[in-house]
């Protein structure tokens, strides 16, 4: 559960997962309507991505979009992930989909990028 700081209201998910049927990690979020374009979701992105790796030490994560919601591939980017391409995913959860943006980082680069950003702050 995602929560804003000032009123402690509930304004979305953000999480780390398995994609289903597939061994990839990736990072997704929901965020609710009214909180959009306020940088809630870029934000708790980069977070949870630090914690993936810096915490977890997970290699790599990656993450899926629909090819149409140009909003969240903004944020993925916005958030330090890479776009490559596009996957059609066989798990029925995604099948019905057909080929979704595909976005992936490897730790030890986003780390020094997101280190690099955090000290001209």
């Amino acid at each position: 559960v995602t929560l804003e700081r000032e009123s402690g209201a509930c304004i979305g998910v953000h999480l780390l997962n398995h994609i289903q049927g597939e061994s990839f990690i990736q990072v997704g979020y929901l965020l609710y309507p009214e909180s959009w374009g306020r940088g809630y979701a870029t934000e708790m992105c980069r977070a949870v991505l630090r914690y993936g790796f810096a915490e977890l030490k997970l290699p790599q994560i990656v993450a899926i979009t629909d090819r149409d919601n140009v909003d969240s591939q903004h944020v993925l980017r916005k958030a330090g992930l890479h776009r490559n391409g596009e996957r059609a995913l066989p798990h029925p959860a995604y099948a019905s989909s057909g080929p979704m943006t595909w976005f992936e980082r490897e730790g030890e680069s986003w780390l020094a990028a997101d280190l690099a950003t955090r000290s001209s702050d």
